[in-house]
């Protein structure tokens, strides 16, 4: 998947050559770095006789453990001190003068490539780039700061999902072990009973929550949630939508799940793997699972704190009665040399295929009751059948995409509420479920429904909120089908977070191209790259940008297609008004 966890240090290594190719430093100007690998710079000089190794040292300025001048000082000394039938006494002190430049511009070129460099300095500079790309939080109100690759996150928001997904960006960021979470939230005031009954109301009207029996209990805005449940995921989502209800200061989930079956060890161990194996964000070549008495360990190395994070959730399968993943390491360098254990398995059959997304449609609350048949010829996979709810279609097409060796999904699911809902009525839920969101202003938004499809329209802030309004009304009860024209006063991409990336239930149509000036293409590209490179999910130095009157067009080489979407989102993130993904697939 990485096969290369070499930073970007062009701007170092230019440095260094434009004073090596003088004549003055190696007689012929034929002297030139041939690369770096992990920090370390080679020195070479070139003649008829062929190439002489002058001088090594770490030399990587403005990485996580760096430092400059410690280093610059090693490598003037290693190249004084180089025998002398390597090169001349003039070149051995000429080579160390101007490694006595480089000493004395050490602090300079560490603040130039601080930001494309994985340092404490570089997971800051990126997470707060993404915070501020990010529409649904309110960036300047948000302090960062990193030590040792920890991530510590102050400040205040107005909403408890805005908290979460400053979280959720950090964790995605390349470095990043983990994250301390000391954001406040500051919501609307609003009366408790309101909130009590705007909870209740939420869990009711979602389709895949409505039968569920949850006591909601509110007190000063922050609440609690009571009840017996059958699944993991169901406690999780219950809590999910109760934190996107106005005025909710915190929600303590105390819900109790029940495992429905004991089953043996070997059994839930052969399903987590197995979950691990076939999800296209997991790289499971560094996780090791061992289950005792129904609780699963994870332990080994991961990518990314994001990872990490979905490692543990995909864990919770049947019969699961814990997930402890606190013996994964996040360790990007050490995972970036280990190939993806599918790789090696190219004759991946379509029934494998078709097994892991029945095993994944079990235990999605959002699917799970319904009959849903995966057709699965040469990768392509076709969804057919009915379901009950537009949300229901949307997941199940979210975990096909999720599923390795899927290359595209034909969603040909039939969505047939169980009961008629009359217009007028399901045109006031919509409405209702709309208000209660905390990033959405009604005001903003004209709603119709005819024969249960809901149209939207009007001008909301930013793209953002278009897809914040796409997800509530598919959320809603007695919805068949959406038309979503909401157009934005900001054409500005929302730099989804991860868990947002793969759970994302927003067409990409609706992303708008839109012509910018040419002088700007520079700065996009710039910002597409640094994109890239602080994503931990893509080896950046196989994708090329080119990018003209704002659009971005990537070429070069991916392992898989969420590789493929995740670099898409990856140049929205970076201003593209356009992105042309012209990736290929290994």
């Amino acid at each position: 998947m990485r096969r290369s966890t070499i930073p970007h240090f062009a701007r170092s290594i230019g440095s260094i050559r434009c004073i090596l190719q003088s004549p003055t430093a190696f007689g012929n100007g034929r002297g030139r770095v041939s690369g770096q690998k992990n920090g370390r710079f080679t020195l070479l000089r070139t003649s008829g006789m062929g190439t002489a190794l002058l001088g090594r040292s770490w030399v990587a300025i403005g990485s996580p453990q760096s430092e400059p001048t410690k280093n610059m000082k090693r490598l003037r000394t290693t190249i004084t001190n180089l025998k002398p039938n390597w090169i001349s006494r003039a070149q051995r002190a000429s080579v160390a003068g101007t490694c006595s430049l480089l000493l004395c511009a050490a602090p300079l070129l560490a603040q130039q490539t601080d930001e494309n460099v994985v340092s404490d300095t570089g997971i800051t500079y990126s997470i707060e780039a993404d915070l501020r790309g990010y529409d649904g939080i309110a960036a300047h109100l948000i302090d960062v700061a990193t030590s040792d690759g920890i991530v510590t996150l102050s400040g205040h928001v107005d909403n408890l999902l805005a908290r979460e997904q400053a979280v959720t960006l950090a964790k995605s960021i390349k470095g990043v072990r983990s994250v301390i979470n000391q954001i406040n939230v500051r919501p609307v005031a609003r009366p408790d009973d309101l909130i009590h009954q705007d909870v209740i109301t939420s869990l009711a009207d979602d389709p895949a929550t409505d039968s569920f029996e949850i006591r909601v209990e509110v007190a000063g805005g922050d609440v609690t949630l009571k009840g017996i449940l059958d699944s993991w995921q169901e406690k999780r989502l219950a809590g999910q939508i109760a934190k996107g209800v106005r005025g909710v200061r915190s929600v303590k989930n105390e819900l109790v799940f029940v495992p429905t079956a004991n089953r043996p060890d070997d059994e839930i161990r052969n399903d987590v793997t197995q979950r691990l194996h076939m999800d296209v964000r997991i790289n499971d070549a560094g996780i090791d699972v061992i289950v005792d008495e129904g609780k699963v360990v994870l332990k080994g190395l991961v990518a990314s704190n994001a990872e990490k994070t979905l490692a543990e959730e995909l864990s919770w399968v049947s019969g699961a009665r814990d997930v402890d993943s606190g013996a994964l390491e996040v360790d990007f360098d050490r995972m970036a040399v280990l190939p993806k254990l599918r790789t090696d398995t190219p004759d991946l059959s379509d029934e494998t295929i078709a097994a892991a997304l029945r095993e994944t449609f079990k235990l999605d609350p959002r699917v799970k009751a319904f009959a849903v048949e995966p057709m699965v010829r040469d990768g392509i996979v076709t969804l057919m059948g009915k379901v009950d709810n537009y949300v229901a279609k949307l997941a199940a097409g979210r975990d096909a995409k999720n599923t390795v060796g899927v290359t595209h999904v034909i969603n040909l699911l039939k969505v047939r509420p169980d009961s008629l809902i009359e217009d007028q009525q399901l045109e006031e839920t919509v409405a209702a479920a709309l208000q209660r969101n905390p990033y959405l202003e009604l005001s903003d938004l004209d709603v119709s429904v005819r024969n249960s499809r809901v149209m939207l329209s009007g001008e909301v802030d930013n793209t953002f909120e278009i897809a914040e309004a796409y997800r509530t009304v598919a959320r809603v009860n007695g919805v068949a089908d959406i038309s979503n024209d909401l157009t934005a006063t900001t054409a500005r991409i929302p730099a989804h977070g991860l868990d947002h990336a793969w759970n994302d239930y927003v067409p990409d149509a609706y992303w708008p191209f839109q012509e910018i000036p040419k002088s700007l293409d520079a700065k996009i590209r710039r910002e597409v790259e640094s994109q890239l490179f602080w994503s931990p999910f893509l080896d950046s130095d196989e994708i090329e940008v080119e990018v003209d009157s704002g659009t971005v067009k990537l070429t070069g080489y991916v392992d898989d297609y969420a590789e493929r979407r995740i670099a898409t989102k990856n140049a929205w993130e970076g201003g593209a008004r356009g992105v042309l993904n012209h990736l290929e697939v290994r």
